[in-house]
């Protein structure tokens, strides 16, 4: 188990985001209305998880994302954060 220190989820998370959406958004701030379709969330989740080719992304649970906090939300679980600082792959 490898445990990096390097980037930290919230500033991959945060970097992916700015691409898309400028400015600060709350968790609150619904993915439509912030124009983010399903592509742009896959491309978010990609940036986010990395180069981990084994994992798979479930279109439905990607449809099921409706604001920033959903999203984010999905990302910890499925990228094995332990905390902020920690990440385990």
């Amino acid at each position: 188990m490898a445990v990096s220190r390097a980037e930290t989820f919230e500033s991959r998370f945060a970097s992916a985001l700015s691409r898309f959406v400028p400015g600060t958004v709350s968790d609150n701030a619904e993915l439509v209305r912030l124009g983010l379709d399903s592509l742009t969330l896959v491309r978010i989740i990609v940036t986010v998880v990395g180069d981990d080719t084994d994992r798979e992304i479930d279109p439905g649970e990607i449809g099921d994302l409706r604001t920033i906090g959903d999203l984010r939300a999905w990302l910890r679980g499925s990228t094995g954060v332990v905390d902020d600082g920690l990440v385990v792959s």
